[in-house]
């Protein structure tokens, strides 16, 4: 985590996409990371995968114990600093309309700088905060460069973000 305050929005081209999954231990037992998978496919320590894991389906009160996470390597502009930046939990819905959106275009995600911003959202369970993504612009040629030169790099790495024992 960067844990620098960049403003109400920021510019970024994503480079690359991954999911995990991560199941924390509630709060009131103390907190803590009880299971992850870095690709949302193997198994952490409670399964052998986590589609055969009964913490990955959705329970009688509706959502997982266990945590799908979108994760995007991304190049922020124009500092051009190369971040991680997740989506989870009521951000999902956002995070698959962008990668359908992505994946229409039919061209390398990097070609896009998109606007991403916090709006305040309310709903019968409370106050939260949910991502707006636009697309803003078509990257530059020297951004496409850059943009390549950190997917070149990073391709077949695993995007792993620093993880806090709570959620």
């Amino acid at each position: 985590m960067s844990e620098q305050v960049y403003g109400s929005s920021v510019d970024l081209t994503p480079i690359l996409f991954k999911q995990s999954r991560i199941y924390y231990r509630p709060r009131s037992e103390g907190g803590g990371i009880l299971c992850q998978s870095h690709n949302a496919k193997d198994g952490g320590t409670l399964a052998p995968s986590c589609q055969q894991c009964p913490h990955s389906k959705f329970t009688k009160n509706g959502k997982p114990d266990c945590t799908l996470c979108f994760n995007y390597l991304v190049v922020l502009w124009p500092q051009a600093e190369v971040l991680t930046f997740r989506l989870k939990s009521s951000a999902l819905k956002t995070g698959r309309a962008w990668n359908a959106t992505m994946k229409t275009m039919k061209r390398p995600m990097r070609l896009g700088v998109y606007q991403v911003s916090i709006v305040n959202q309310s709903s019968p369970k409370g106050t939260y905060f949910a991502p707006i993504i636009k697309l803003r612009r078509f990257v530059t040629k020297d951004e496409f460069q850059y943009a390549s030169s950190v997917y070149n790099e990073m391709r077949g790495r695993s995007i792993m973000s620093e993880e806090s024992e709570h959620p």
